[in-house]
This record gives C-alpha cells, sequence and structure tokens, in this order.
C-alpha cells in the first residue's frame, strides 16, 4: 500500500476505460453517420482518452516490473526518513557476517567478507568481538601496500584487517564490472583530472556509493583509514593511485575471490566436477539439484580446471555484451546449439570456453534435452548468480519447458 505511483496508475487507467466505455456505449445508440458527423467532439475524446488510458497501463506495467521509478514515502507522526527506511540486503549482509565492534560500529575483517561470499550462515554465533583503540591501530598497522605487489589483499590481512561498510560496498562493485568498466570508474573517481586518485577522492567516492544505495546510516565514519584504504593510499595516506595499479588490484581481487569459491568446492585438488560446477551456478536458485544432476554428462571424470572457470566468471562479467551477441548470433532469440553459444563467447571474450564447461553449462539448462539453450533462461539465472543474488530477487523455475517461467 506505500506503493503509491502503481495505485495511482491504476486507477487512472481504470478511470479513463470506464470514461471510453461510456462514450461508446453513447455513440452506439445513434446511427454511426450521425455520431460521425454530429459527435465529432466525442469521437475525439475517445481517441484522446485511448491514448492516455494506453500511457497509464504503459507506466502502470513499467511500475510492476520493476523499472527504477521514484516513490513518495508516507512517515507517521514523528517518524523521520531514517527511522523509516528499510535494512537493504547488503546492509543485513554485512551486519550478519562482521565480526568487529568498534566504539559501537561494526566493521568486517577481510575473512568476514570472503564468507559473507562463499557461505551461507556467518560462522559467529556469540555477537560481535569488541575491540579498542590499540587493537584497531595494530591491525591496521600490518596493512601491506598494493606498491609491494601482493597478489593476495584478502588472504594476506584475513584476520588483521578492517573494512567499512563503504569498503564492503566498492568491494562488490567492482566485484561484477568487465575490464572495459575499470578506465571509465577511474576517470569518475579521478575528480580533478590529473591522471591519478588520491585517498580523498577515493573517499568521496565511497560516501557517494552509501548514500546512492542506502538510506540507513550505518556507520558515523569513527573509523577513520580502513584496512582497504592503507592498502591502496600507504600507512600516511599520500601515495597516489595511478590506473595501471588500480586496474591490477581489481584484477588480483577478482581472481581471488573466484579462487575462494572454486576451492570451497575443490577440496585442494586441481579440478572440481562437473556437479560441483553446477551446484556452484544454481547457488541462487531453487532448481532440483538432483534433476539437474541427472542431466549431466556421465563421463566427467576430467573435471573442470581453475583457469577454465575462471574464464567462465569473466564472461558473466562480460554479461550484458554476451547477451546482445548472442541475440545477434541466434535471430530473435530462438534456442542456441553449443557451436553458436561458444561462436558469441568467442566474439565477446576473444577466445571460446572449453567444450566441457559449454556442454555442462547446456546439460543444466537444456531441459527438453534437444541440445538447445533458451537465452532468456541462462541470462537470467546467470545475471543473478554474477551479482551473488544481491541486486535481484531469488529466483524459482518451474521447469515445464523450454520456455521456463522466471518468478522474481
Amino acid at each position: 500500500f506505500c506503493d503509491l505511483e502503481r495505485l495511482a496508475a491504476c486507477s487512472m487507467a481504470s478511470r479513463m476505460f470506464r470514461s471510453v466505455w461510456s462514450l461508446l456505449r453513447g455513440l452506439s445508440r445513434t446511427r454511426i453517420s450521425q455520431s460521425v458527423v454530429s459527435n465529432r467532439n466525442s469521437f475525439l475524446s475517445v481517441t484522446t482518452l485511448l491514448g492516455i488510458s494506453g500511457c497509464a497501463l504503459l507506466g502502470y506495467k513499467a511500475n510492476r516490473d520493476g523499472l527504477p521509478q521514484p516513490l513518495p514515502s508516507i512517515l507517521a507522526a514523528g517518524e523521520t526518513e531514517k527511522t523509516k527506511a528499510k535494512i537493504s540486503r547488503r546492509e543485513k549482509r554485512y551486519k550478519e557476517f562482521a565480526s568487529k565492534m568498534y566504539q559501537n560500529e561494526v566493521y568486517m575483517t577481510p575473512r568476514d567478507f570472503m564468507e559473507s561470499l562463499t557461505k551461507d550462515e556467518s560462522r559467529l554465533k556469540h555477537g560481535y568481538e569488541s575491540i579498542n583503540e590499540q587493537t584497531v591501530l595494530t591491525m591496521l598497522k600490518g596493512t601491506p601496500t598494493l606498491k609491494s605487489g601482493g597478489t593476495h589483499f584478502m588472504r594476506d590481512t584475513w584476520n588483521n584487517g578492517l573494512l567499512t561498510y563503504a569498503d564492503y560496498l566498492f568491494l562488490l562493485t567492482t566485484l561484477t564490472k568487465p575490464q572495459r568498466q575499470f578506465e571509465i570508474a577511474f576517470r569518475m573517481m579521478d575528480v580533478d583530472g590529473n591522471n591519478y586518485i588520491d585517498k580523498s577522492e577515493f573517499v568521496q567516492v565511497e560516501e557517494a556509493v552509501i548514500k546512492q544505495r542506502d538510506s540507513a546510516d550505518l556507520q558515523q565514519h569513527v573509523l577513520k583509514d580502513s584496512t582497504l584504504v592503507k592498502y591502496l593510499f600507504g600507512q600516511k595516506g599520500d601515495q597516489r593511485l595511478y590506473f595501471k595499479d588500480f586496474l591490477r588490484f581489481i584484477q588480483n581481487f577478482q581472481r581471488e575471490v573466484w579462487e575462494a569459491e572454486f576451492n570451497q568446492y575443490a577440496g585442494g585438488n586441481p579440478t572440481i566436477n562437473v556437479e560441483d560446477f553446477a551446484t556452484i551456478l544454481l547457488k541462487h536458485t531453487a532448481y532440483n539439484l538432483e534433476l539437474v544432476f541427472a542431466r549431466l554428462p556421465p563421463d566427467n571424470d576430467r573435471g573442470i580446471s581453475f583457469e577454465q572457470y575462471s574464464d567462465f566468471c569473466q564472461l558473466l562479467n562480460n554479461l550484458d555484451d554476451f547477451g546482445i551477441t548472442l541475440t545477434i548470433f541466434t535471430m530473435a532469440n530462438t534456442p542456441v546449439t553449443p557451436g553458436e553459444f561458444n561462436k558469441a563467447v568467442n566474439a565477446c571474450m576473444g577466445k571460446p570456453l572449453d567444450d566441457i564447461v559449454v556442454n555442462t553449462v547446456f546439460r543444466i539448462f537444456d531441459v527438453d534435452g534437444d541440445g538447445k539453450l533458451s537465452n532468456d533462461e541462462f541470462l537470467t539465472v546467470m545475471k543473478n548468480w554474477k551479482l551473488r543474488a544481491f541486486k535481484v530477487s531469488q529466483i524459482r523455475l518451474h521447469v515445464f519447458s523450454k520456455s521456463a517461467i522466471a518468478i522474481w
């Protein structure tokens, strides 16, 4: 009932159609020839109202389909926007997995962050660990710097680092972006246009991300410097971050997260089996895994290596481009064959996926067994997985035919 725009659109459409119906009934009581001459104004009114009604319905459909719309909020007496604001799914996840508390504010360790991506539940059972200023200073003092060339930022600072909520949102965002967008993002953060980012510019961007995405004020910036800030800009905060270093950091960070997701199932082995690969892809859906496993190839001893898994993750970070390429290849969203699928991959990434990855993907989503894949079905599920189920609701797919229904 708080979505006033949708209600208004429904009400408007309903009133318009009632008016049109009344005018049509009035016209039907006279001869058509007389109606065209003597009721010209009525005829024009009908045409106008039909157009307006159609617009109203389109507006309602846009709201119903979940397109971004500015919605007014109704506050009870004494309420403020802050007290009324709902906690976002990101903020809820952050609070669930954060393990440290400093001056009544919660913070994540790098370990907490990685587990928030790879685990269903937090390992913590007894609340946050309260830490004092000396502990904070000790944790931050041990932060390595990007200039030292480390490729495992999270593992190097595992339990001895502190990440703010702003850091959390920034890292989540960089995790799902294709490489071609890194330079654009860098230029946006370089406020003064001097071809490098300093600490103040980075902090401004993080604060802007919070204001844009979350209305609840989770932290009051008690912690002035986090482990991420120390890592990128040095202990004194005076190091400059150039694009080549920024790009290297993002690439290393993405690969480190993919390694953690892969190793969760590999168990120290160089490969995962196709069942594990299917489980990873369908983690944020309600697919029946037993039915999926029954469709997988029986000769799966070869397994899927990390490099093959990494290539697939890179494809998912280019999912929007891949969707366009796939549509061009398949002519109006018709189901595609493995060969057409891999041609689209090659056109988008410059190299194809390994056959075992493509064949496994097709077995997962080819519920009809005809060797073809529905574009929309694959892209919808993969977009949800890429975003770790944060941006879109959990998907429940009713497997009836090739054109499966996605309920959001």
